[in-house]
């Protein structure tokens, strides 16, 4: 019995639009083979049929047309193979779970469970208290227990590779099949899109505008990669370089149509979604700005070459460092004094210098002075706390009264200028690149 399609009204799936467009479909449906499996997975005829005739229907929508009989009939045959590979999880789950029931019939083991023998009696059914079958129907009873359970775990866990096997092979038929060259050629993604959007939610448009950005991105990049390759190819010798860029170039060309009718993709999503007012697109003439703008948005994203910015690199003035413990360099290297800067988180607290000194902004004009100037000029400043000697003469605390503050800062400052002198006649003397601690 074969099934024909002549209102295409009744089909919840399609709109009043895309109705009108369309002719009345002329081709007829036909039913499939059922196998027994099928039939006791609870698969019928008129599920089959009704599912390929909504399917038909939105296909029309991306096709512009009608999808012929022979079209029909190729399309309906892979469908039910496909189908029918799928219910092969019967059999192969029946077989896989005997194989299992056998292999632990001894200590009668369940899937995930090994009973121990401490409360399980085999010779009862189901339990001591509740006892319905007893002796050997009680065995018979635990093995088909046991079997039925490895039988449902197999099928379950069969199922999604048969399913998968089975896409991959109806996708793959379908690619392949002359007889569905007309219907590959024309089928325009944009006209399905044009279809299907408007009976997608709002969230549901915005994810797969994400996904049609990732994909152009994508396809943006083999691209890349494949023009690298050609001009590599073109080095080659004439015999194979001609070979290799026939096979380029059509690759090129058909890279270059995937990447157009996902740009016309883009633009109408982004025209839904701004007419329904869910994304903060304006109106439809700033669509084309827009969706430029969320592409090079996305693409950064996508592409993780977004970086951390580098800190600027400053030429360092020659000056010293005031600071207790640091160690001196000659005349040859004074320009590492500048790597510790003012702004610096290193922090001397025994610096006979005040912390306001040190975060005092240099000026332009300090460049022609001695680090002996510039320092003593420094030292000149207030200082926000007063200081004390100590018995070592090398360590200050900030503890001592207000009226000491004054001596107290002269001692300090002589003390600090007399070491600074010795340090530079000893380094004098010496001549050399070494390093001195004080």
């Amino acid at each position: 019995m074969a099934y024909r399609n002549t209102n295409p009204s009744d089909n919840p799936d399609s709109s009043d639009s895309m109705v009108e467009r369309l002719s009345a479909p002329e081709y007829v449906i036909p039913p499939p083979s059922l196998s027994v499996w099928q039939y006791i997975l609870g698969q019928s005829t008129e599920k089959q049929v009704d599912k390929m005739r909504k399917t038909f229907a939105n296909t029309a929508a991306g096709l512009g047309r009608q999808p012929t009989q022979e079209e029909v009939n190729v399309l309906c045959d892979i469908t039910y193979k496909e189908a029918r590979t799928v219910a092969l999880m019967m059999p192969l789950g029946i077989a896989l779970g005997a194989a299992m029931a056998w292999r632990g019939r001894a200590t009668y083991r369940f899937p995930l469970y090994q009973p121990k023998f401490v409360k399980f009696d085999p010779e009862v059914f189901p339990s001591a208290r509740a006892t319905y079958f007893s002796g050997p129907t009680a065995r018979i009873a635990w093995h088909q227990m046991r079997f039925s359970l490895y039988t449902v775990l197999a099928a379950f866990s069969l199922a999604p590779l048969l399913a998968s096997y089975g896409t991959s092979v109806a996708i793959a038929t379908a690619a392949r099949d002359p007889r569905l060259a007309n219907f590959r050629n024309d089928m325009k993604p944009a006209r399905l899109v044009e279809f299907a959007a408007e009976q997608m939610p709002t969230a549901m448009l915005l994810k797969q505008r994400e996904r049609c950005v990732s994909a152009i991105r994508q396809l943006e990049r083999d691209l890349e990669q494949l023009q690298s390759e050609k001009s590599k190819a073109e080095s080659q010798d004439p015999g194979r370089a001609e070979m290799a860029m026939k096979r380029f170039n059509e690759q090129e060309h058909k890279t270059k149509e995937r990447i157009e009718d996902l740009h016309k993709i883009l633009a109408h999503l982004n025209q839904t979604v701004a007419r329904r007012g869910g994304d903060s697109l304006g109106s439809d003439g700033d669509v084309t700005s827009r969706t430029n703008d969320y592409e090079s948005l996305s693409a950064s994203g996508s592409a993780g070459d977004m970086s951390l910015p580098s800190a600027p690199r400053e030429t360092p003035a020659p000056e010293a460092n005031s600071g207790w413990g640091w160690g001196k360099q000659s005349s040859n290297s004074q320009q590492g004094w500048a790597k510790v800067d003012s702004d610096s988180l290193d922090y001397d607290d025994a610096s006979p210098v005040a912390s306001g000194a040190k975060s005092t902004p240099r000026s332009s004009s300090s460049s022609g002075t001695s680090a002996w100037d510039r320092l003593r000029q420094s030292n000149k400043a207030p200082q926000s706390r007063p200081v004390r000697p100590v018995d070592s003469g090398n360590d200050y605390v900030y503890d001592g009264p207000a009226r000491q503050m004054e001596s107290e800062k002269d001692r300090a400052q002589r003390e600090f200028d007399r070491m600074l002198e010795r340090e530079r006649q000893s380094q004098e003397g010496q001549g050399s690149g070494r390093n001195s601690r004080w």
